[in-house]
């Protein structure tokens, strides 16, 4: 069994830290009295007792995939974008998640370009976001769980940027009238 070595986080506070042993986890900030999970931001992290492995990605990826099939709304934009590439796309989705939640560097696709010329709105990562977050809560502990609902979150606004659609989209005729009027 791996030993336990006490280090300071950024805020100067001793934490206590064992490495993970098959698995990969996110450090448990203690105080004297107790161990909680902490939630830094929108980041959760991670309890050792709550450990996130290859089998609750995959499992996660399988049956989100599942539920996304059988969905009125995205499903048939997968099926057309997908056809009978399912078991390849789960394969990748499964590398990509990996990368995402555990730094396995599996993953080394365009995820921006893959969502290209697909006619998504912002309903569409709604809905999509919706699905991802009972799939988590579904199949994993509390604070894992919020760490594939928070990534999925950030990968969405991301998504969105690059589209340049949501509430952070850029309305480039907005920016043009300012620009005249600034000349």
């Amino acid at each position: 069994m791996p030993s336990e070595r006490a280090i300071r986080n950024r805020y100067g506070q001793l934490v206590a830290w064992q490495p993970p042993k098959d698995a990969f986890t996110i450090p448990l900030f203690m105080n004297k009295k107790s161990a909680t999970s902490m939630i830094e931001g929108n980041m959760a992290i991670v309890a050792p007792a709550q450990v996130l492995s290859e089998a609750v990605v995959e499992r996660l990826v399988r049956d989100f995939y599942g539920r996304v099939r059988k969905d009125a709304v995205l499903g048939p934009i997968f099926e057309q974008r997908l056809s009978n590439r399912w078991d390849a796309h789960i394969k990748t989705m499964i590398d990509f998640w990996s990368s995402v939640t555990m730094q396995s560097g599996r993953y080394a696709g365009q995820p921006h370009v893959m969502h290209r010329n697909l006619g998504l709105e912002p309903e569409h990562f709604e809905h999509w976001l919706a699905l991802f977050r009972n799939a988590a809560e579904d199949n994993c502990e509390g604070a894992v769980a919020n760490l594939f609902i928070d990534r999925a979150n950030r990968i969405a606004s991301s998504l969105q940027i690059s589209l340049n659609i949501g509430p952070h989209a850029i309305d480039f005729e907005k920016m043009a009238i300012a620009r005249n009027i600034a000349k």
